[in-house]
Parts: structure tokens; C-alpha cells; sequence
């Protein structure tokens, strides 16, 4: 993504794509239910997932420019709620992705040896499309 894109691009990228129409990939942990009580926590020890996300618009509305709240589209995740600047700094920043046709979250395995039979093993996830990753 650009190194210079404001709230204002964002918020004109949704207005001319449509809400309901925008997808991006959040990292996120999975929410685990509590029994009994109908809630649900996150732990910071559970790993983070890039998952598919769509606007939520039952708390904040898009047009206000105050928050957006971004839903995953997977139920064992929640949602995570931005100000409008700061998910567009973190577009910017690569760490929210903006989904584009074809882009799919892909598990990538890296290993390397130290010596004799020891390897260090690295599982992380990027965001792929068409076989062309980007991390």
C-alpha cells in the first residue's frame, strides 16, 4: 500500500467500492467461549491468524469518519474496532491488507539448519494472490 494514505482515501476508497463490497485481512485471535456466561476472551498466547474481515456497521457508521468496526467472516474470531485514521495507518503500514480479487491467507513453513541434524522451523502466515506472496 502507499506510504501516504489518510483517512480521507480511505473512507473514499469505501464510498466509491461500497461497504459491503470491502473485504481486508486483520490479524486477529481466535475467541474461545466461556460456558455459562455467554461470553467469549482472546488469549495473547493463542497466535495471531490473518482472517477476512467485513464492516460492521451496527456500532459505528462509515460516513460519520469517527470508528470502523471490522467483523471476521470466520465466527471463531470477533471483530476489532478502529478509529478511521489509525486503520488507515495500519493499511498503510501493511499490517491491515485491503483484500483485492484473487488474495488469499496462505500458511508458509521456512526452515533452517543450525548444524549437525538441528533446524530452526518458522511457521507464519502471509497474504497471497495468484501464487505471488507479499508478507
Amino acid at each position: 500500500m502507499e506510504k501516504n494514505f489518510y483517512d480521507s482515501d480511505l473512507l473514499k476508497l469505501i464510498a466509491e467500492n461500497g461497504k459491503q463490497n470491502m473485504r481486508f485481512f486483520v490479524p486477529m485471535r481466535q475467541v474461545h467461549a466461556i460456558p455459562f456466561i455467554g461470553w467469549g476472551m482472546t488469549s495473547s498466547n493463542d497466535p495471531l491468524h490473518y482472517v477476512e474481515c467485513y464492516i460492521d456497521e451496527s456500532q459505528y457508521k462509515v460516513e460519520d469518519g469517527y470508528k470502523i468496526q471490522l467483523r471476521a467472516c470466520d465466527q471463531r474470531f470477533g471483530s476489532e474496532k478502529y478509529y478511521t485514521c489509525d486503520l488507515a495507518s495500519h493499511i498503510a503500514k501493511g499490517i491491515v491488507r485491503i483484500k483485492n480479487y484473487g488474495d488469499y491467507v496462505e500458511e508458509v513453513t521456512l526452515e533452517e539448519p543450525i548444524g549437525g541434524c538441528a533446524v530452526i522451523r518458522t511457521t507464519f502466515e502471509v497474504v497471497a494472490n495468484g501464487g505471488r506472496a507479499y508478507a
